[in-house]
């Protein structure tokens, strides 16, 4: 029995080695786990916004954090500016498709925090209903 061979001018891919993995996904988490950068991208999966939107839904950061913040983002893929608008004074800014793409691992970090979360040590309900432990 022959091995079958991939179709002319077809690419051949290669998984990633395990050290690559490691490596986008650590690139990754450190993009998202800059102050407010996943927030960010929750806040514009729900539609564009413009800065002053983004600063009520992402606490602790100032206008120029930010931009800074954005900044960032738009130069990884994740998010595109838009122009101007009438209504607004200022650019807004949209996901981009690996902005998009990003939501649903999003959502399941989101439920993983809601679920796995503890508020000053105390114990509180899972989804299930069922009290958790501190830490657990």
């Amino acid at each position: 029995m022959t091995i079958p061979q991939p179709a002319q001018g077809v690419a051949h891919r290669t998984s990633p080695s395990h050290t690559e993995v490691l490596r986008a996904l650590g690139e990754a988490l450190a993009l998202l786990g800059a102050p407010g950068s996943g927030l960010i991208v929750a806040v514009l999966g729900r539609g564009p916004a413009d800065l002053d939107h983004l600063r009520e839904y992402v606490p602790g950061l100032t206008k120029v954090e930010l931009a800074c913040r954005l900044g960032e983002l738009i130069t990884a893929g994740l998010v595109t500016p838009e122009s101007p608008s009438a209504m607004s004074a200022q650019g807004r800014y949209a996901l981009d498709h690996s902005g998009r793409a990003l939501l649903i691992p999003l959502a399941a970090l989101t439920v993983w925090a809601q679920d796995h979360s503890c508020t000053q040590g105390s114990a509180r309900p899972s989804r299930s209903g069922h009290p958790e432990r501190p830490g657990s």
